[in-house]
């Protein structure tokens, strides 16, 4: 019950545009995003996702835990896009404000807003 508490709020806080079908995107890049994704780039993004709650501190911990960049970004990917439509668009979101390269390469950009 808290789990699913925590994760309603994660939607919540954050003004995300909602990406149609975002977690099957993330599916369709995981292997380049597991490669691509620099340590600098996935430590901030896990600290947004920390911060709007769609991870939690032990989330993090475990993810912290692995030593190489690629089994970080591996874990990353995986634990946001089981979580939902939400959680995977903000991921998205952030991703292309900080590294619009990496965007470009994935093919990862939302929907132009009106």
């Amino acid at each position: 019950m808290e789990a699913e508490q925590k994760r309603a709020s994660a939607t919540q806080q954050h003004p995300t545009q909602i990406i149609p079908g975002a977690e099957n995107r993330l599916k369709t890049v995981r292997k380049e995003f597991i490669q691509r994704i620099s340590g600098p780039t996935l430590k901030r993004l896990l600290d947004e996702l920390l911060d709007e709650e769609i991870i939690t501190d032990e989330e993090l911990d475990t993810v912290m835990a692995e030593r190489l960049t690629q089994d970080r970004a591996r874990h990353v990917i995986d634990m946001v896009r089981k979580k939902g439509n939400k959680p995977s668009s903000f991921m998205i979101e952030v991703i292309n404000k900080m590294d619009h390269n990496l965007c470009d390469v994935l093919q990862l950009k939302p929907p132009p807003t009106d």
